[in-house]
């Protein structure tokens, strides 16, 4: 590379969000990898870019959401001059800077906000307080994790320094403090078909608005008893999420809930729900 010269296609997509997370909040040094992770898994999930998240490939690991791409990447921005790692901080070199004030010509303020704010969230949080931010959000990324139970062990401490500090609202941190983590985990389950005939883009975007619905009932319907279901359409062979609710509810309410939870999910993945169903299924007797 010529470092007297700028061109910012020499960098891939992944590469261009790393430096712009670097870049932003006034180029104040990344934590380390750990925050570098899932400030970037965070990032990728907010921008809602069906590309970027095939291209990252999260899956569960050690610490949650984790991605080999974003980690080769970093050292690929390394080898460049674009950034360094220093003891475990992560920052932009002058020459990143550049690329990153270029980059900035072709992106959306309103991009370049959102990564801002995810970094302004989690850049100051202890260890623990960043896992336990992400894992409540992202139950299904937690399968793998290392330190779940130290997480939940110190549930209620946790949600009061992050309230303190500002990063979440009350309701978050009753989420925390309060709710049954192992329920937000194994109430969804899913079906042999699905795993089966669904890639893993696909269920990815399944287990996040599977999440979202979670959410919303725990929220909302703190008495319903359900499971979430991912299964498929045997006829399209499409994906589907059904609630199955434990307890007796009257039809219309069943009505109204369903509702409810379509307008929740179409907020934020309006571009799918063409593909996707969101069914209300029964699962109690009499």
């Amino acid at each position: 590379m010529d470092n007297n010269t700028v061109d910012i296609n020499d960098l891939s997509e992944i590469q261009a969000i790393l430096l712009l997370l670097l870049d932003s909040d006034n180029s104040k040094p990344v934590k380390g990898k750990t925050h570098l992770q899932k400030e970037m898994f965070l990032i990728i999930d907010k921008l809602n870019n069906e590309r970027l998240n095939k291209l990252a490939q999260y899956e569960a690991y050690h610490y949650g959401p984790y991605s080999e791409v974003v980690d080769f990447e970093l050292e690929r921005l390394q080898i460049m001059n674009l950034a360094n790692v220093e003891g475990t901080r992560i920052v932009i070199t002058k020459l990143g800077k550049k690329y990153a004030e270029k980059l900035k010509e072709y992106i959306s303020q309103d991009v370049l906000n959102r990564i801002k704010s995810i970094k302004e969230q989690l850049n100051d949080l202890s260890h623990y307080e960043l896992l336990a931010l992400v894992y409540f959000n992202y139950p299904n990324m937690t399968s793998e994790s290392d330190v779940l139970d130290e997480i939940l062990k110190n549930r209620k401490k946790l949600a009061k320094s992050l309230l303190k500090k500002g990063k979440i609202d009350e309701s978050q941190a009753a989420l925390i403090a309060n709710a049954d983590f192992e329920n937000l985990k194994s109430n969804m389950i899913e079906s042999e078909l699905f795993n089966e005939l669904i890639d893993e883009n696909w269920k990815n975007i399944c287990y996040e608005m599977g999440n979202q619905v979670v959410k919303y009932l725990n929220a909302n319907y703190p008495n319903l008893s359900y499971t979430i279901v991912y299964d498929i359409d045997f006829d399209s062979e499409e994906p589907r999420i059904i609630i199955q609710v434990n307890n007796k509810i009257p039809p219309e309410n069943e009505i109204t809930l369903l509702k409810r939870v379509w307008n929740e999910v179409r907020k934020k993945y309006s571009k799918y729900m063409k593909k996707f169903h969101v069914l209300l299924d029964h699962n109690y007797e009499g």
